[in-house]
């Protein structure tokens, strides 16, 4: 694998953890309450604190790139959840 493939494939993996894994984790309260408030008609498309939000504001100050990796952020998402709740 030459450096620059090597390069890319880094730079979407931290991409796709600080965009699943962090933003996902921390937003996840906020994101659960938009759903609840969405049925009620009251909810946003990105509300303020919520994963979107937060990746928008990470790429903002250039902590992660513009390019999204959907599969990857949800596989992070998924892997932060769990743990994020072992600790009560």
């Amino acid at each position: 694998m030459d450096e620059q493939k090597l390069n890319r494939l880094v730079q979407a993996l931290y991409d796709a953890s600080n965009r699943g894994l962090v933003a996902g984790t921390v937003g996840a309260p906020v994101d659960m309450s938009n759903a609840l408030l969405s049925i009620l008609g009251l909810g946003s498309a990105k509300p303020v604190m919520g994963s979107d939000w937060l990746g928008d504001q990470m790429e903002k100050y250039k902590m992660v790139s513009p390019n999204r990796y959907p599969m990857a952020e949800n596989l992070m998402m998924s892997l932060g959840l769990p743990a994020g709740s072992r600790y009560k």
